[in-house]
């Protein structure tokens, strides 16, 4: 990789300067890793729970303030998602899920 334009390219002692990335960049080894985590943690603090057998999937279970019981199930393959449920729940969960 290369500096921007613009960027120094040599510190106050001639020494070369490098970038620290904040995010994974698309198609390095830990990229899935990191979008993995971060799904993960927005999924849990939403109520969902991984799924012991197979940690792609989340399970959300509850019963809300009317008494209507809520099951959704989430499979996540790379960047797809799978999920079936009442298009209001769906919709909610999903506008929360986009970072």
């Amino acid at each position: 990789m290369h500096q921007s334009p613009g960027f120094k390219h040599f510190g106050p002692r001639g020494q070369h300067l490098v970038a620290h990335l904040l995010s994974s960049l698309y198609d390095l080894k830990q990229a899935a890793y990191n979008w993995y985590e971060l799904l993960r943690a927005v999924l849990i603090s939403l109520g969902f729970i991984h799924c012991d057998a197979d940690y792609a999937v989340f399970i959300f279970d509850h019963v809300n303030a009317k008494g209507v019981r809520i099951i959704c199930i989430i499979t996540w393959h790379v960047d797809d998602g799978l999920a079936a449920n009442n298009c209001m729940f769906l919709d909610q969960t999903k506008s929360k899920i986009v970072v």
